[in-house]
């Protein structure tokens, strides 16, 4: 188990305020696509893409449950660091189950506003993910290892 630099309370980067300011955009924009257009697909591919995509979000929320972190992305105070399971090969699983799980519902029902909602949705994903990974980095003293073993968001490419 790795050894905590700080504890999160005391961290210089974390603040509770900049988590709802990725947070609050990510679920409105969400919420948007969900309630813009039909969330089952209608074609065959498509409802194997959307099954693969829930079931990989159930796995990460499994994962992200087991290690005692929530879903404001914040270490618990007991939490480890996980590179098992979806973190395997990816450091931030959840926001690409999101990616997955939005682009098959604008490929099923595509309109402009939702096309930009998704540009929107996917533009705040990354910057939580630079956020994100700062507090992790003064959080747990190996994350730079393993931010080195991984991809971002896509296995072998980002």
């Amino acid at each position: 188990m790795p050894e905590k630099n700080a504890s999160l309370e005391s961290s210089s980067i974390y603040r509770e305020r900049s988590t709802y300011f990725y947070l609050i955009p990510q679920y409105l924009l969400l919420g948007f696509l969900l309630f813009s257009g039909p969330v089952l697909a209608g074609n065959p591919i498509l409802i194997f893409l959307e099954i693969i995509s829930c079931w990989y979000l159930l796995w990460v929320l499994w994962t992200n449950y087991v290690t005692k972190f929530d879903m404001s992305f914040r270490p618990k105070s007991n939490a480890r660091l996980v590179a098992k399971g979806p973190y395997k090969f990816i450091r931030h699983p959840f926001s690409t189950a999101l990616i997955l799980i939005s682009l098959v519902l604008i490929i099923n029902h595509s309109s402009i506003a939702r096309i930009v909602a998704w540009i929107l949705l996917v533009t705040v994903l990354i910057l939580r993910i630079g956020y994100q990974e700062k507090v992790y980095a003064e959080y747990f003293n190996d994350f730079s290892l393993y931010k080195q073993r991984t991809y971002k968001l896509i296995p072998f490419l980002y």
